[in-house]
C-alpha cells in the first residue's frame, strides 16, 4: 500500500493558493526543488531511490472520488463561471513529473509546469521523504512499530494531560509535511480529536479534517508572493516586492473576501521581512487582514511591531489575532500563552513536534519555487 492514499492527503493551502494561480496566472512556469536544510545529514544513505520515485508516482496516478469531490464542492471554498474547469484541470489531471536523482550523500528532487498545477507536490513530496527516511533512521536505532507507537502516545499523554490543565490553550494541526508517517498523523490525529475536541479547533490535512469533521485550517504560503515578486523583477517593475506585495493580496481579496466574509485574510508578513509588510500597509488593508501568522523570529518582537502598527491605524490590540506556528512545543506554547493574555487573540499551528515526536530525529526539509519563466 503507498504511503499516500488520497489526493485530499495535502495542506489547505493547496486547495486555496492553486485558484488563484489558475485564475490570474494560468501560464506562469515554475520550477520547485527540495532542500535538506541539515547538510550534515546524509539524508540519501536513509532512502531508496526506486522506493522513493515509485511512491511519488503512485501519489501522481491519484484523482479525486466521488465523495471526495462532494466534500471540496461542500466546502464553498471556489465561486465564478470557471469552477467546474478549474476543479478537472487540478483535481483530474496529473501533476507535471517530478524528477528524483542521488548526489552524493544528498537528494535532488524537482519538478516544473505551470504554476497552478506543480505547486500542490509540497506536502505529499515532503511527507513521502520524511516517511522513508524516518523508517530507517527508526531501524537503525532499533525502534520497531510497537517502539514507535508506544514513544508517540506516550508524547501525547504529556501533550493531552497539559492541554486538559490549560483549557484556553486551542490549536490548530499542522503536521502532514514533516509527520512521522501517515499512519501515525491518523492515529495521533484520532486521539486528540478523542480527547481534547474543543481545543483542536482545525486540521490542516484536508482528508484528516473531513474524516474527523473538523474545520480546515491554514493560510498563504510564502511562495504565493515569491513567485509573484520573482515575475515583477523578472519584467523590472519598479519596487517589486511592495507591488507583489498589494498585488497578490488584492488577488485574495477579489477571490475569498466574499466566501468567507474575510475569514481566510490571515497575513503571513515575514516573506520580504515583517517591517517591509508593515511598513507598506494601508489603513483599509489593515481594518481587513486582522489576522497575522508569525512564522519566524522572536515571536514577542513580531507581536509587538505588529499591534503597534494596527494601534496607528486606531486598531486595538484586542481585534488583532496572532497565530503562532514557528517550531512549536509546550513550553514554548505556555509561554506564549502567558506572554499574550489580555493583550491580543492568539492561535497555534502546531506541526511537527506534534505528529513527528516519536522518539526519531527530525529534520528540516523544504519544498521552495526556484525558477520562474517569464514570457511576458
Amino acid at each position: 500500500m503507498s504511503i499516500i492514499g488520497s489526493r485530499l492527503n495535502n495542506d489547505f493551502y493547496k486547495l486555496t493558493m492553486p485558484y488563484v494561480a489558475w485564475l490570474y496566472f494560468q501560464d506562469l512556469q515554475v520550477r520547485y526543488e527540495f532542500t535538506n536544510r541539515n547538510t550534515d545529514f546524509p539524508i540519501a544513505r536513509y532512502v531508496n531511490i526506486d522506493e522513493l520515485r515509485d511512491e511519488i508516482e503512485a501519489w501522481r496516478e491519484l484523482r479525486l472520488r466521488k465523495f471526495e469531490q462532494d466534500y471540496i464542492g461542500g466546502l464553498g471554498i471556489y465561486t465564478g463561471d470557471r469552477v467546474d474547469e478549474f476543479l478537472r484541470d487540478f483535481f483530474m489531471t496529473a501533476p507535471p513529473e517530478i524528477m528524483v536523482e542521488r548526489v552524493g550523500d544528498q537528494l535532488k528532487i524537482w519538478t516544473e509546469g505551470p504554476w497552478w498545477r506543480a505547486m500542490d507536490a509540497e506536502t505529499p513530496v515532503l511527507s513521502i521523504v520524511t516517511e522513508l527516511v524516518s523508517r530507517n533512521l527508526a531501524q537503525e536505532a532499533g525502534l520497531g512499530p510497537a517502539d514507535i507507537r508506544r514513544n508517540g502516545h506516550r508524547h501525547l499523554d504529556e501533550v493531552i494531560a497539559t492541554l486538559k490543565a490549560y483549557p484556553d490553550l486551542q490549536f490548530a494541526q499542522f503536521g502532514a509535511r514533516r509527520r512521522y508517517s501517515n499512519a501515525w498523523e491518523y492515529e495521533a490525529t484520532a486521539r486528540l480529536a478523542y480527547e481534547v475536541p474543543e481545543q483542536m479547533v482545525g486540521i490542516s490535512n484536508i482528508e484528516y479534517a473531513r474524516e474527523f469533521g473538523f474545520n480546515l485550517s491554514g493560510t498563504i504560503a510564502h511562495e504565493y508572493f515569491m513567485v509573484v515578486a520573482a515575475r515583477h523583477i523578472a519584467l523590472g517593475t519598479p519596487d517589486p516586492l511592495v507591488v507583489a506585495q498589494n498585488e497578490c493580496l488584492d488577488m485574495w481579496e477579489e477571490t475569498y473576501q466574499e466566501v468567507w466574509d474575510g475569514r481566510i485574510l490571515c497575513a503571513i508578513p515575514d516573506t520580504f521581512g515583517t517591517d517591509c509588510y508593515l511598513a507598506n500597509l494601508t489603513a483599509e488593508r489593515a481594518a481587513l487582514w486582522r489576522v497575522y501568522k508569525q512564522d519566524s523570529g522572536d515571536p514577542k518582537l513580531f507581536v509587538d511591531k505588529v499591534l503597534t502598527r494596527n494601534q496607528a491605524f486606531g486598531i486595538e490590540p484586542g481585534a488583532v489575532r496572532i497565530n503562532h506556528t514557528d517550531g512549536l512545543n509546550l513550553p514554548a506554547m505556555l509561554q506564549l500563552r502567558e506572554f499574550s493574555q489580555g493583550r491580543y487573540q492568539r492561535g497555534f499551528g502546531w506541526g511537527t513536534k506534534l505528529t513527528n515526536n516519536v522518539g526519531v530525529a527530525t529534520h528540516s526539509l523544504v519544498w521552495k519555487p526556484s525558477h520562474v519563466l517569464v514570457n511576458g
